[in-house]
């Protein structure tokens, strides 16, 4: 008995010394390869803004290396463009918006009608969509650093509806 199962265990680990390899080896040969330039497909692609208001050409956020836009979609909620230019220098900054505004940068704590956007920190530009409060109220943009608990970049920021109204001939 213990016969048969040492030649089984032979047989498997002659199989997983050589046969393993070679079917890595085969694998990998027949995988397609990275993607090389050209198009997405069109429903991998992201829509072209429509418009841009004039109120919410791009600011600055505080003393951040940290732009701020608005994009106006036909048929989608506006959403904020965060173009980031450089390193941010404070660790796990947030982006929230509050209808607070002359929210002074380096305070500490965060109002408690502060909405959550997203991060900050990553190095690249991206869309984060709105608050639904934003398209009426006026408000602030707040960079919020958790290790610090302190604002460390903020904007005030019109209500994106009245600023579109405007914006449109």
């Amino acid at each position: 008995m213990i016969r048969s199962l040492r030649e089984r265990h032979r047989v498997a680990a002659l199989f997983m010394a050589v046969g393993l390899p070679v079917l890595l080896l085969a694998a990998l040969k027949v995988r397609p390869g990275p993607m090389t330039g050209g198009t997405l497909p069109e429903e991998l692609q992201l829509p072209i803004p429509s418009t841009q208001a004039d109120p919410f050409a791009i600011r600055r956020l505080g003393t951040l290396p940290v732009h701020v836009s608005l994009l106006v979609y036909a048929d989608r909620p506006p959403e904020l463009l965060i173009m980031e230019s450089g390193a941010i220098g404070h660790p796990d900054v947030l982006l929230y918006w509050t209808p607070d505004r002359n929210i002074s940068g380096e305070s500490p704590g965060l109002p408690s009608d502060a909405k959550l956007i997203g991060s900050l920190g990553r190095g690249r530009s991206i869309a984060y969509p709105l608050p639904a409060e934003a398209a009426i109220t006026e408000g602030s943009l707040l960079a919020y650093s958790l290790a610090t608990q302190e604002t460390v970049g903020s904007v005030d920021w019109p209500a994106v509806g009245s600023a579109m109204e405007e914006a449109s001939p």
